[in-house]
């Protein structure tokens, strides 16, 4: 009987893909919407690049004070946030080596192609946010090996 139980279990243990694992986990809306939260929210939202920089002060300190005065802005550096749909329009591709990050960069004609602009690096996480999706896809990993062990 306890034999039986783990041969099943070392069974459940060789049947788990990894990359099939991580492709559900990427297509999760709620994985979804955290890994977006961390490029908008928690990133974009204090000015902070995908690659460590922060993007440039705003020119006008009138437009400033008037998104302060709006709750969109906490400092000085350009966040992209104005209505929010730019942030809105922010989508997780998943694909065979993970994911892309993918928004609408182009919504504000006069103020040019958001991508161009301020280069690629607005759409991606930086290190401090990587580090906590990491923490994030261990946690649900775990939960989906403990589904898929019965345990």
């Amino acid at each position: 009987m306890f034999f039986d139980a783990l041969r099943d279990k070392a069974d459940r243990i060789k049947s788990i893909k990894v990359d099939k694992l991580l492709s559900e986990i990427w297509r999760d809306p709620i994985t979804q919407k955290f890994i977006i939260n961390l490029n908008t929210e928690e990133q974009l939202f204090f000015g902070l690049k995908a690659n460590g920089e922060i993007l440039p002060r705003y020119a006008s300190s009138e437009y400033l004070n008037e998104k302060r005065a709006a709750g969109v802005a906490l400092n000085p550096f350009i966040n992209l946030k104005l209505s929010g749909a730019f942030y809105k329009s922010f989508d997780v591709i998943p694909n065979s080596v993970g994911f892309l990050i993918d928004a609408k960069t182009n919504l504000y004609p006069d103020s040019g192609d958001f991508v161009e602009v301020y280069g690629l690096d607005i759409l991606g996480l930086n290190e401090t946010n990587t580090e906590k999706l990491t923490r994030y896809l261990q946690e649900e990993i775990q939960k989906w090996i403990r589904l898929i062990l019965d345990v």
